[in-house]
């Protein structure tokens, strides 16, 4: 069977379950991982395909006709340019985050001091895509940095180290309860960053399958009558482990931009900003000791 009539099969499979456009995405994303085609390979390809490349993707096609994510299936998605493995254990990395970095990485350039030594701690840090990224766009530079990361989930540590390992990057990971420990083992900080649980429990029901059936629950969900504890603790924390004029940045539920600027307010943080995303959605707030 030639490519397109094959393709055609696949694609006859995930219609029902996804847009045309989407399925042909996720098909040539699993003809890479698969049959190591790329997109423009497989379209000049004179491969034929037989019953047993059909047996070899079809446990992939069920899998997504249940809506799980393409990066847990393959075991891997790309965050700043880089491969990162990725798991159930862990959230799947995602633009906004990228944008987030982009901005960290933007007021460093603006203000760091030559030949000082920046001290970073990425709180819930799930793949350890934000300290990896950090680690590596900062050496890249020329900027020294000792990055620091922490998750409650020894899972996902496991998940962030392996990746921290694949990729090079020096990171110090370690397993706490950002809720009930304290940061006294570790140094102060120049600039603490933070994605903690943010979306409410009544906001299940308007979530993809994809993302409420297999990412995990731990890393996502906050009471709907206390949905910024976290927030309000490591806000904290920051207050106590930053170094004067340090800063605290935060990926945040578009829903509660000004109450997440109050809690920093409130612990003293002045320089406060709200940041839109590029869907014009809150989604950042950073402050300044």
């Amino acid at each position: 069977m030639k490519v397109k009539l094959f393709l055609d099969r696949l694609l006859t499979e995930l219609l029902p379950f996804y847009p045309s456009q989407e399925a042909q995405q996720l098909l040539f994303l699993l003809f890479e991982n698969r049959f190591q085609l790329t997109r423009n390979q497989w379209i000049i390809n004179e491969r034929v395909f037989s019953e047993a490349d059909y047996q070899i993707i079809l446990p992939d096609l069920k899998r997504l006709q249940n809506h799980e994510p393409i990066q847990y299936i393959l075991n891997e998605t790309y965050f700043y340019e880089r491969k990162f493995y990725t798991t159930p254990d862990v959230l799947i990395p995602r633009i906004e985050t990228e944008e987030l970095i982009q901005y960290i990485l933007k007021q460093i350039n603006t203000s760091h001091q030559k030949n000082t030594k920046l001290h970073i701690l990425d709180i819930g840090t799930g793949s350890g895509c934000i300290p990896i990224t950090l680690f590596h766009e900062l050496t890249h530079k020329k900027i020294d940095c000792d990055v620091y990361a922490l998750d409650i989930s020894a899972s996902a540590l496991k998940i962030a180290q392996k990746n921290a390992k694949e990729l090079k990057a020096n990171i110090q990971f370690y397993q706490l309860d950002i809720l009930k420990n304290d940061l006294s083992q570790l140094p102060d900080f120049d600039i603490i960053i933070s994605n903690p649980p943010y979306v409410r429990e009544l906001e299940k029901t308007k979530m993809q399958a994809n993302v409420l059936n297999y990412e995990p629950a731990i890393a996502l969900f906050v009471p709907n009558d206390n949905p910024l504890l976290f927030y309000e603790h490591i806000t904290k924390l920051a207050n106590q482990k930053l170094k004067q004029e340090g800063k605290l940045y935060f990926e945040i539920n578009e829903d509660f931009g000004k109450e997440t600027q109050e809690i920093l307010e409130k612990y003293y943080f002045h320089t406060i900003h709200i940041q839109e995303d590029l869907h014009g959605k809150n989604r950042f707030v950073w402050g300044q000791k």
